[in-house]
């Protein structure tokens, strides 16, 4: 319980206990419960008839952005709003297997780039090793979904689920592509938190590899740079 505290104000210390014995089910577990519930109270405060108001929305301006004549997009029927019990269990379901997913995804980064940079004589770490530092860099989404979970208990009833991230840079300032129909939920999901993580994972590397924490931020920040200048310029 102390390192579940401690991350967050001491997080070198937790790695460097977390290097000589590694565990990923605590935080995993207490982040992906922070998530499903607030995820669950989202899900209940939203307006699924604008929701499906908007995808229709969307629906129709991808089509026309593709060609298609203006008199075939105004025979395209009109969505209903899918039954709460439906969005509930796809997006409960959704939010676990994605979260797992990018755990594997974010512990074999770091194995693959760890192993790069180690230095004869350096501790070997493991695949565990890493999905365990992918868990415990994960503990900042507390955070967010925290107040995601205030809002949308404090705001009113809203048809796009991104609205409630407080923290989102697209609330602030522009972005690019941030309107778009798939990509643009990427760029609206980057937050504060996103640099948070990244900072995070930065501290990590640095103890569990010895490495500098300037190249360590740079190798953090990679992947993130990469995704978020795709989906921002496509």
């Amino acid at each position: 319980m102390n390192n579940l505290l401690a991350i967050f104000t001491s997080p070198s210390e937790v790695f460097k206990q977390q290097k000589e014995d590694s565990s990923w089910v605590a935080p995993a577990l207490i982040v992906l419960a922070v998530l499903l519930t607030s995820n669950l109270v989202v899900v209940l405060s939203m307006d699924l008839e604008a929701n499906a108001k908007m995808a229709q929305e969307a629906t129709i301006q991808m089509l026309a952005d593709q060609g298609l004549p203006e008199e075939q997009l105004a025979n395209i029927p009109s969505q209903p709003p899918q039954a709460v019990t439906t969005v509930l269990s796809v997006s409960l379901i959704s939010v676990a297997i994605l979260f797992f997913v990018k755990l594997l995804f974010v512990a074999l980064y770091f194995y693959i780039v760890g192993r790069i940079v180690s230095k004869e004589g350096d501790q070997q770490l493991g695949y565990g090793d890493w999905f365990a530092f992918a868990s415990w860099v994960q503990m900042p989404v507390i955070i967010g979904s925290g107040l995601m979970l205030l809002a949308a208990i404090f705001m009113s009833s809203q048809g796009d689920p991104t609205v409630y991230n407080i923290l989102a840079l697209s609330k602030y300032i522009s972005l690019p592509n941030a309107d778009g129909l798939v990509l643009g939920q990427i760029v609206k999901a980057l937050d504060l938190i996103t640099f948070y993580t990244i900072g995070l994972m930065a501290v990590g590397f640095s103890v569990w590899t010895g490495r500098g924490i300037g190249p360590s931020v740079a190798i953090s920040a990679a992947p993130y740079v990469v995704i978020y200048a795709i989906a921002m310029l496509l």
